[in-house]
């Protein structure tokens, strides 16, 4: 299998419960028990400057950046347009999807926002090994090398985490099988170039889910995370 290069250190958050259903546009999700716990509202963010690619994670009043020279935590400061945020002579000044980045000994670089790449940088930082998506309505799965399964279906308006699963390696891939109660899900990755179907993007897996009886195809990628 073909696994992404080495990162730098994973800023990870735990998921736990069985199953999980939310409705579109709720600030909560319910779990099986029927208690309510907030949804994360920090957010992923994956820039394209030119030559590099920056990938930062949002927090109250800082943010948290990923760069060849290391990690860093900048704290947001004032400015006259857009967002400024600044620490160690580092700073990135955002506005809708534009930004600029200047660091010591670098010249200043443009960036623009990567909306694309954004969901899957954020899946790896909570160590997803194995993600896929696919379209009409719009749906993804993550799993764990060990760990849940999350599937989400409907443009995200349904949300199923199932809590552990068992992992068969194919000759050309690897099948993934989950279960509860109330759900019963198979997750095949199969190495074959894939190609979005709405967007063109190309893809190392083609990804087949049958959950419930309900078959989806779509595509995905192998996702290698460095724990700590």
């Amino acid at each position: 299998m073909n696994d992404w290069p080495d990162r730098l250190k994973l800023f990870s958050t735990g998921l736990a419960a069985v199953v999980m259903t939310a409705c579109a546009g709720s600030s909560n999700t319910e779990t099986a028990g029927g208690e309510m716990a907030p949804v994360e509202t920090a957010k992923t963010l994956v820039y394209d400057c030119q030559e590099l690619r920056l990938v930062a994670r949002t927090g109250p009043g800082e943010l948290a950046v990923w760069l060849p020279e290391g990690y860093f935590v900048l704290g947001q400061v004032r400015s006259g347009s857009g967002v400024r945020y600044e620490s160690d002579g580092i700073s990135l000044w955002s506005k809708g999807n534009e930004a600029m980045l200047e660091r010591p000994g670098h010249e200043r670089l443009d960036c623009r926002l990567n909306r694309r790449e954004a969901p899957w940088e954020d899946a790896w930082r909570r160590g997803v090994t194995f993600r896929g998506v696919g379209n009409e309505p719009g749906w993804s799965i993550e799993v764990k090398d060990s760990g849940p399964m999350l599937y989400q279906g409907n443009y995200g308006a349904t949300r199923i985490l199932l809590l552990d699963h068992t992992r068969e390696i194919l000759a050309e891939g690897v099948r993934f099988t989950a279960g509860n109660e109330d759900h019963d899900v198979v997750v095949t990755f199969t190495e074959a170039l894939c190609a979005d179907s709405m967007s063109g993007a190309q893809f190392p897996y083609v990804v087949t889910v049958n959950l419930d009886g309900i078959a989806l195809s779509g595509c995905g990628r192998h996702q290698t995370a460095l724990w700590e």
